[in-house]
């Protein structure tokens, strides 16, 4: 009779689990339905806090503040209101307070606090297909004041678990007090600014490449990235002009066309800030700079003159680039995918005797006044606007079959998983090596960067910027599914690293008593383990799904080749 009281109460509690986790959107926690009764019970304790109160006694004393300093942020920033955020320095207490009462909110949830545009694929598409709530509606870059200070009455939820902002945030929250909570997530990281920047993403590339000295098939920089000048720096625009008006320069000229871009070295994206050195150019170089002898006097310039990759790659005839996308999910430890992206073909035929800047240039954006006026006149140059946008996106795919066709690689030949992507693997390791040791080491934050890359005729890569904040919304029915697919399988990511931490900081707890934080050593001892298991790693029911398409690149929780997955040799690491 006894056993069977036993068994009948195992049968109703793994009923009883089934039903609570049936209510469960994510699939990973399906796997624990096939487990053991008494398995299901034990997840059930790890989800949940038994004491309250005294756990957020505990967590007071473990999980202590530490300043992020952001020495070009003025300080007034983090007391003004923001979107219409009032400030809040005790808004992290509130949430660990609540926490502590609620972890189903981890476990349950998945709730946003965005200010992206009302009518954005995020808020209408991507936040929806993961069962996902948005906290404040009510906010938005089309509906509240964008300036920092103008004040409004919105007190920012304490039951979020992820902020994704289009700004960077913490220049204007202070990270682990008015936001971006131990047990939050966040989407941008302190810390990219050197990579990010034209202006100094060359010297971070020497920098970098020294360490391979003699190890040049690991990394060289001459083949990773295209030779640069940056003329606010006396030595480099000295070197740049001693080329530009010898015989080299007119050598390379009649060879190649074009041979220069100069590029706005800061805070210009999209294209905008980019052309080609043609004769007019050349002609207002050499008359701000007298042929180089006024380098170092124009210091306030952010002017770059980089070399184009003379003999790019062409499809139908025309140029194109890539636009891929890294994921740092993690800083503490290191932890990156790579993800595919597509490719953006120019309009117009390839010539470098051209002073067309659209020719040269391929991001999407300069294209936006030519597919408005199709929209409005319903053609272009004999093309719709959907002809035009199926023209100038071209997919992975899409660019195998024709490399195919045209016999620049095997028929038999899977060029995409045993070079192409192998390659954009390791350019995006190498960015990772580059950010690393600056990137602010926080278990909350990640970031998605797009990453744009040039191949040329004999199929090399070469890295041609990093940017943050990329374009996240689709412009056609294909680019609209593309990007609520990159965002879901980011979300499954990072949520699955946030579950794996707050699970572990609740087994973690859940045995402690007050005696066990009193003293100084005993205390310091907790808040070692305590920042040992709030790093992030995956619990094994958190996993990311099968399908999602993210390639892990990077992990630091692992040693030796395996770290990165495979991707660098031993002797390069």
């Amino acid at each position: 009779m006894r056993l069977f009281i036993k068994h009948l109460i195992i049968v109703l509690l793994s009923i009883s689990a089934i039903v609570l986790f049936a209510h469960l959107p994510d699939q990973n926690h399906q796997k624990l339905l096939t487990e053991a009764p008494e398995t299901i019970q034990e997840a059930f304790q790890d989800y949940r806090f038994h004491s309250p109160a005294l756990a957020n006694k505990i967590l007071q004393k473990l999980d202590v503040f530490s300043e992020v300093k952001l020495d070009d942020v003025p300080p007034a920033y983090y007391n003004a209101s923001v979107m219409g955020w009032l400030p809040n320095y005790n808004y992290c207490r509130e949430h660990r307070a609540h926490l502590v009462e609620n972890p189903d909110m981890i476990f349950n949830q998945k709730s946003f606090i965005t200010e992206f545009w009302t009518l954005h694929q995020l808020r209408t598409q991507a936040i929806p297909m993961i069962n996902g709530v948005d906290l404040h509606k009510e906010i938005g870059y089309d509906i509240t004041p964008r300036t920092p200070g103008l004040q409004t009455n919105y007190k920012m939820r304490i039951d979020a678990n992820m902020f994704f902002h289009n700004r960077a945030f913490f220049r204007y929250r202070r990270i682990g007090k008015q936001y971006s909570c131990l047990t939050q997530i966040s989407n941008h990281i302190p810390g990219v600014g050197k990579v990010l920047r034209k202006s100094d993403v060359g010297f971070v590339i020497k920098a970098y490449s020294k360490q391979f000295s003699g190890r040049e098939e690991c990394f060289a920089e001459e083949k990773f990235f295209p030779k640069s000048w940056l003329l606010s720096d006396r030595q480099q625009c000295e070197e740049f002009f001693a080329e530009f008006t010898g015989e080299n320069y007119q050598k390379l000229k009649q060879e190649r066309g074009v041979v220069y871009l100069k590029k706005a070295a800061v805070g210009v994206h999209q294209g905008k800030g980019v052309f080609p050195v043609t004769e007019t150019e050349e002609k207002e170089l050499n008359l701000l700079y007298e042929n180089g002898r006024k380098c170092g006097e124009e210091n306030n310039s952010s002017t770059l003159i980089q070399y184009m990759v003379h003999n790019p790659l062409l499809l139908e005839g025309r140029k194109f680039d890539f636009r891929v996308y890294m994921l740092v999910a993690s800083t503490n430890p290191m932890i990156a995918y790579s993800y595919d992206g597509y490719l953006r073909v120019s309009l117009s035929e390839y010539d470098t005797k051209s002073d067309d800047k659209n020719i040269f240039v391929t991001n999407i954006v300069l294209n936006h006044d030519v597919f408005e006026e199709a929209d409005k006149n319903g053609e272009y140059n004999g093309m719709t606007k959907e002809e035009m946008h199926e023209k100038t996106c071209w997919w992975f795919g899409d660019l195998e079959r024709y490399l195919k066709e045209k016999g620049k690689i095997s028929e038999k030949e899977n060029w995409l998983d045993n070079y192409l992507r192998p390659q954009i693997n390791k350019v995006m390791i190498h960015l990772v090596r580059m950010l690393e040791k600056d990137l602010v080491k926080q278990s909350s934050m990640s970031e998605l960067y797009g990453i744009d890359l040039l191949i040329d005729e004999d199929l090399n890569l070469w890295f041609i910027e990093l940017n943050t904040m990329p374009l996240i919304h689709g412009w056609t029915v294909k680019t609209t599914k593309f990007f609520n697919k990159m965002l879901t399988d980011y979300f499954d990511i990072v949520f699955g690293l946030l579950r794996s931490r707050v699970k572990r900081i609740i087994k973690y707890v859940n045995p402690l008593k007050e005696e066990d934080i009193v003293g100084k050593e005993k205390l310091e001892m907790r808040r070692r383990e305590f920042r040992e298991i709030s790093q992030n790693y995956f619990e094994r029911e958190f996993e990311p799904n099968e399908k999602n398409k993210f390639r892990l690149i990077v992990d630091n929780n692992r040693d030796g080749v395996a770290r990165y997955n495979g991707n660098l040799p031993a002797n390069c690491l």
